[in-house]
């Protein structure tokens, strides 16, 4: 079985933090909620082990698919969802969206939840 590889981890949480926009990881946890300590271990390979909830939440926070954190730390890569592969920041202003746009973001997000919902069910 192959050593998990931590520091790539880091290295690539970093460069998809300032591929997103955020300089400076403080402004990246207030942008997504996710907590900064535990993302400043991780982007710095403080530790080797992490709770399954914690690694979704970095994937979700860091707009990666599903199963690319393990891709990583298995010696791959990310891969961004290609529906919000954009910062929060840098969407349109909601107001600047059609009903029919506005519709189509809600029920992507909608089914996006239920699908983690159930990864988190079956992982318990």
């Amino acid at each position: 079985m192959q050593e998990e590889d931590w520091q790539s981890l880091a290295e690539a949480v970093l460069t998809r933090r300032v591929q997103m926009g955020f300089r400076y990881a403080t402004k990246f946890s207030e942008a997504t909620g996710f907590q900064l300590r535990t993302y400043n271990d991780i982007e710095n390979a403080r530790r080797k082990s992490y709770a399954r909830a914690t690694l979704i939440a970095l994937e979700e926070a860091l707009e990666w698919e599903s199963g690319s954190v393990s891709a990583v730390l298995s010696g791959g890569r990310p891969t961004v969802r290609a529906v919000e592969a954009t910062h929060v920041a840098s969407r349109p202003d909601a107001s600047l969206l059609t009903d029919e746009e506005l519709t189509a973001e809600l029920n992507r997000r909608l089914a996006r939840n239920a699908q983690d919902v159930q990864r988190n069910a079956e992982g318990t």
